[in-house]
């Protein structure tokens, strides 16, 4: 605690004070600059996340995945439905379905029939139907009747058998309306291998009307393959699902017959490219609007008396935003895609024919993508042209935004390769424009602090020097005091 004033009466904490607060006011301005740079980092790092999205949107358009994926179109979805791998090839096929697959499904009599008034759970053993002891095989497993079975009984000890089947020739036992019933888990033409081992327990269930035969009425599902032509082709399959092996990369999944062939179509899948064109046109607006207002030197509004009123955004007047914006506007508007790593050269190629009319698709307006207003935004123009192009120029796109190969020529780029290489310089860590950007503010922000930190020493060695001397002063003047008393004393001065 310090005291001052008490011989001289002034206020010296305040005069302290105020002397201090005049050589501190350079880390006020330095405090005040340290803001703006801290804003000015916060502005740059979120547009770093917004380029850093149309980096992906870019990527995502120059990959070879996007523009290779098949797409199928049935012309009957409740008869026939397929899917396509990249490998499929481009066509149309005419599918004829005439009988579907089943999975062979025999049953037991209802336990009523087998036994007056019984039901899935009575004993059959006590009620005389079948005899303990007796064995009988379902796919090679022994089914042995207990001293007390059901057909409920039955059902599991059939399924805990299953789980030791092979998986090709495996079944399922279930209650049906108080029947047992044997289904297989796979369709085709083979029937369940049963066979009585011992007694007659199948016969006695009416699974079989006759040794090793089962009983007509019972069979609730015929073993049967799937038949039907594709292209006119007599093609047969155990299975109705996961056909790969029959159109090489399709594959079918017949649902119904049909009473008229249906018409399958296997193409480039347009859905994908299409999305991941809308998503690029979407983060290069969100992109270049953040960066637009970062960057605004403007005036807008007006004030209460008319004035018109300046806003300026938080990176207003920055160069290297006005830099990255000029050269993103430039790949998106450029009108010379693809074209090759010498600018000057022509393209010449690339050539479609659309509504009538041949044209060189060398710019994203080819496609019905134009710039929306005087800050050049993209925009959907013309999507029934963007579909149309995809559907009957396909590749033609393609290379618009992908580029391609030439032999002799070389790398031919596109709106997608060629912007991605510069977003990529831009956003890339560490070495790309915006994170030296940030390094250099950032490192801005460590000398500043360094500054205050040393001015703050300087002040507080000022203000420390100022109570010595503010002190001293008082002491002086309180000796000074004394001795004047003594002086009067001794000359008897009242």
């Amino acid at each position: 605690m310090r005291v001052g004033g008490l011989v001289s009466g002034q206020d010296t904490q305040t005069i302290i004070d105020q002397l201090v607060a005049i050589e501190g006011r350079p880390i006020q301005t330095l405090e005040a600059k340290k803001i703006d740079i801290n804003a000015d980092i916060a502005a740059w790092t979120d547009i770093k996340s917004s380029t850093d999205a149309l980096l992906d949107a870019l990527d995502t358009l120059r990959s070879w995945n996007v523009w290779n994926q098949m797409a199928t179109t049935s012309s009957d979805e409740t008869k026939l439905t397929a899917t396509a791998s990249s490998s499929a090839i481009p066509a149309t096929y005419s599918i004829d379905i005439t009988q579907l697959a089943q999975a062979h499904s025999v049953s037991s009599d209802r336990a009523s029939d087998l036994f007056g008034g019984a039901t899935s759970t009575t004993d059959l053993v006590a009620a005389g139907v079948l005899t303990a002891g007796d064995q009988f095989t379902v796919e090679g497993q022994t089914i042995t009747i207990a001293a007390s079975e059901s057909l409920q009984s039955l059902q599991t000890q059939i399924n805990n058998a299953a789980t030791s089947m092979p998986a090709s020739n495996r079944v399922i036992a279930t209650i049906l309306d108080n029947r047992l019933v044997v289904t297989r888990l796979n369709s085709g033409t083979t029937q369940i291998a049963m066979a009585e081992t011992l007694g007659t327990p199948l016969q006695a269930l009416q699974i079989f009307s006759a040794p090793a035969t089962y009983k007509p009425a019972n069979v609730l599902v015929t073993a049967q393959d799937a038949n039907f032509t594709v292209n006119g082709a007599p093609v047969t399959r155990s299975s109705n699902t996961g056909l790969t092996d029959v159109i090489s990369g399709v594959t079918l999944n017949l649902l119904a017959v049909t009473a008229t062939p249906v018409t399958l179509t296997v193409a480039n899948d347009t859905a994908g490219p299409k999305a991941a064109i809308l998503d690029f046109i979407e983060k290069y607006n969100a992109a270049t609007t953040k960066m637009t207002d970062y960057g605004k030197i403007a005036l807008s509004g007006s004030s209460t008396s008319g004035a018109r009123i300046e806003t300026i955004g938080e990176l207003g007047g920055d160069g290297m935003i006005a830099s990255i914006l000029r050269n993103m506007r430039n790949y998106a508007t450029r009108s010379k895609y693809p074209f090759l790593n010498d600018a000057s050269a022509s393209p010449g190629y690339n050539e479609y024919t659309y509504a009538g009319k041949t044209g060189i698709a060398s710019s994203l307006d080819t496609i019905g993508i134009g710039t929306a207003d005087r800050n050049n935004k993209l925009s959907l123009t013309d999507e029934t042209k963007l579909d149309g192009m995809l559907l009957e120029n396909f590749e033609v796109v393609e290379k618009l935004f992908r580029g391609y190969f030439e032999t002799g020529t070389g790398y031919v780029h596109g709106v997608a390769t060629e912007f991605y290489t510069y977003v990529d310089a831009v956003t890339t860590n560490l070495t790309g424009d915006i994170d030296e950007h940030l390094q250099a503010l950032n490192e801005q922000i460590t000398g500043i602090n360094t500054d205050i930190a040393n001015r703050q020493s300087f002040v507080d060695a000022y203000e420390n020097r100022l109570w010595a001397q503010f002190g001293a002063m008082e002491d002086a003047m309180s000796r000074m005091s004394k001795d004047l008393s003594w002086l009067t004393t001794q000359l008897g001065i009242q």
